[in-house]
């Protein structure tokens, strides 16, 4: 297309009536194509006059040929592409006719199809859910018989048309043809053979007459028929061929073994075990390769899948059961960490019983568990509690408000408060002679019992005496000390208390100096 652009020509095959549909004449219309693709950038806007050439990188991409005519004009865009898409029908047609395209599936034509059995299932251990796969075998019987022969030779009314014999002979016996023009062709012939019917490939009218001579359908019929029967189970080579029966060199009948059903998850498999065992089994490049078939039966049903051969399928079979052998046996084994391989058993799903109701007696009531159970538990406040040991002359606590001590919080305070009062009092009184009553050393430890359920003893934390307790004691220390009389250290003479300091001095030097 880009060519016929540059050069000003109409791409051949194309009928330009289509594309312009009758608005403007072939120069106009590519003038336009040359601004596209200028606009395109895939031609130099300066190479317009002295003849544009096309990028090289440019050529061959169709990608970027539609991503960029997105750019044009409506109308622009809507005549470049309706001249591509004329290009490439053209194109594809061509490539069919003379045997060169290719869908990437391979279609059967054939007199006859027919399906060889009931389709058998495999890869069992493969299967998911319903996704199955079935071996189907097909009978494929590509010959031309005699009536259809010439209801060919009918349908074509070319000069040069017409049987033909082969002038040396093949393997012991001479070959008969039909010959047809072909279409819009002068030296190009289509050729049927009545063992492998229409021939993909063209003969040119050189080849053919030199290779082959005109004959009559008199003298035809009988050869045709001849070879037409033998070639049902026999190869070309006859039958004495060194390969027997599996050789189909020829042969009008043969049989195409289809993997159909679920097949995309064991593609990797079959190709494997293709490549594998191809050389060992002498296998041909069109048994090598896996190819996509479609085919239609005698009875209208079509059948897809991938051509396989035969002798392959029970090699795939077990290939396949070695994987899943090998796949179990990892998940049972686990990999320690210095580096051994450990394996785990596989225990296997105990079957499910059906339970049956018992009635068991009652059992007795433990009396531990039900002391624990009725007891509340210890917590910080029922566990510490201040205990104060009160004379029986305390003015204000009696000997049953000290039993309550320690069964209610409230009440200790209570107490705690009526002998910090007393202090105060006895403090206020200033007699060093008494001792403060009613109140025991706090730093002496007193041990008491505990509210709780066990009946050990624990020893209190001897507790901070009061501050004012405090002042009592040093008040009274200092009385004390007061009181005390003092005494010559050498005649141990007792001084009076009216005596002053130097009258002390004097006296005990005088007791140094005797």
């Amino acid at each position: 297309m880009y060519y016929g652009i540059c050069h000003r020509e109409l791409v051949q095959g194309i009928v330009f009536s289509k594309i312009a549909q009758g608005k403007m004449d072939f120069n106009q219309f590519n003038t336009q194509m040359q601004e596209c693709l200028v606009l395109m950038g895939i031609v130099e806007s300066d190479s317009l006059c002295s003849g544009p050439q096309v990028k090289e990188k440019e050529a061959g991409d169709v990608g970027r040929f539609l991503n960029r005519i997105l750019g044009l004009r409506v109308d622009k865009q809507n005549w470049i592409f309706s001249y591509f898409t004329e290009c490439l029908e053209t194109a594809v047609q061509g490539a069919k006719k003379e045997g060169r395209y290719n869908e990437g599936m391979l279609d059967i034509t054939a007199a006859s199809v027919q399906m060889v059995g009931t389709p058998r299932q495999i890869f069992r251990e493969a299967a998911v859910g319903n996704s199955t796969t079935r071996h189907v075998v097909l009978n494929i019987d590509r010959g031309i018989s005699w009536g259809m022969a010439l209801k060919r030779l009918k349908n074509h009314g070319g000069s040069h048309d017409g049987f033909y014999v082969s002038r040396r002979d093949t393997w012991g016996k001479k070959l008969y043809i039909l010959a047809t023009q072909k279409e819009n062709s002068t030296h190009l012939f289509k050729i049927a053979r009545p063992n492998t019917g229409v021939s993909s490939f063209d003969e040119e009218n050189t080849e053919l007459l030199s290779k082959y001579a005109p004959i009559s359908k008199e003298k035809a019929e009988k050869h045709w028929t001849e070879q037409y029967e033998k070639a049902q189970t026999h190869c070309i080579h006859g039958p004495h061929c060194k390969n027997g029966s599996s050789c189909t060199v020829g042969s009008r009948c043969y049989n195409i073994h289809l993997l159909c059903g679920g097949i995309v998850t064991l593609m990797s498999l079959l190709e494997s075990t293709i490549s594998r065992h191809a050389a060992k089994l002498q296998l041909t490049k069109a048994e090598s390769t896996v190819r996509v078939v479609r085919v239609e039966l005698d009875n209208g049903e079509r059948v897809v899948g991938i051509r396989y051969p035969q002798i392959l399928i029970p090699l795939a079979e077990k290939a396949l059961q070695e994987q899943k052998m090998i796949e179990n046996i990892q998940q049972t084994q686990i990999v320690l960490s210095n580096g051994l391989v450990a394996s785990v058993p596989i225990l296997k799903k105990p079957e499910p019983q059906i339970s049956k109701a018992a009635t068991e007696p009652e059992t007795a009531v433990s009396q531990k568990c039900l002391t624990r159970a009725i007891t509340p538990p210890v917590t910080i406040k029922n566990f510490f509690k201040p205990i104060y040991k009160v004379s029986n002359d305390v003015p204000g606590v009696s000997r049953a408000e000290m039993i309550l001590l320690d069964e209610t919080p409230d009440e200790s305070a209570r107490l705690q408060e009526n002998q910090q009062d007393c202090i105060l009092k006895e403090y206020q009184m200033s007699k060093p002679s008494k001792s403060v009553s009613g109140v025991v050393n706090p730093n002496k430890g007193i041990k008491r019992t505990f509210s709780g359920t066990s009946n050990n003893r624990v020893t209190k934390k001897p507790k901070q005496g009061n501050i004012l307790m405090s002042f009592a004691k040093q008040t009274s220390k200092k009385e004390e000390k007061d009181m005390k009389t003092s005494a010559c250290p050498i005649c141990n003479t007792v001084f009076k208390t009216e005596m002053s300091n130097s009258e002390l001095n004097q006296h005990i030097d005088n007791c140094i100096l005797e």
